[in-house]
């Protein structure tokens, strides 16, 4: 005895199939006033730039970057924002603020010096390997 059982159970197989409903689609003019339009706005999504980001309650760092000649630069900040991703070209200083730390890949160390906060800051040999460093900048 089945405990769900409401009634006497039966073969699907045997049962007869009821007739699919047919129904029919009247496309001339006089039926499409009979229409319901429903005017649904479109979603908004609030977009927010640079500009208009809360600002952030982390320290903040700000590095300069002098280049005595071509280097690829990679500097992002601890919310994993790229603030830069380009080549530095010779004799170009690039002044970047972010979230602090930094992290900072430099291609060719050789050809980069950095001041942190108006500061001369060293770059920590271990931080080299050949000519690529890279450096994790925290506030002064």
């Amino acid at each position: 005895m089945a405990p769900f059982a409401a009634g006497p159970v039966t073969d699907p197989a045997e049962a007869d199939p009821a007739p699919p409903e047919q129904v029919e689609l009247d496309d001339s003019p006089a039926s499409a006033s009979n229409d319901v339009e429903i005017n649904t706005p479109p979603a908004t999504v609030p977009v927010t730039t640079a500009a208009e980001q809360p600002p952030s309650l982390a320290p903040q760092v700000q590095i300069d970057l002098t280049f005595s000649g071509d280097c690829w630069t990679e500097v992002s900040d601890a919310s994993g924002r790229r603030l830069y991703y380009d080549l530095g070209q010779a004799g170009s200083v690039i002044t970047l603020s972010g979230d602090a730390p930094l992290r900072v890949i430099l291609g060719d160390s050789a050809n980069v010096s950095i001041q942190r906060d108006g500061l001369e800051y060293p770059i920590p040999a271990a931080s080299i390997s050949g000519r690529l460093a890279r450096l994790t900048i925290n506030t002064s």
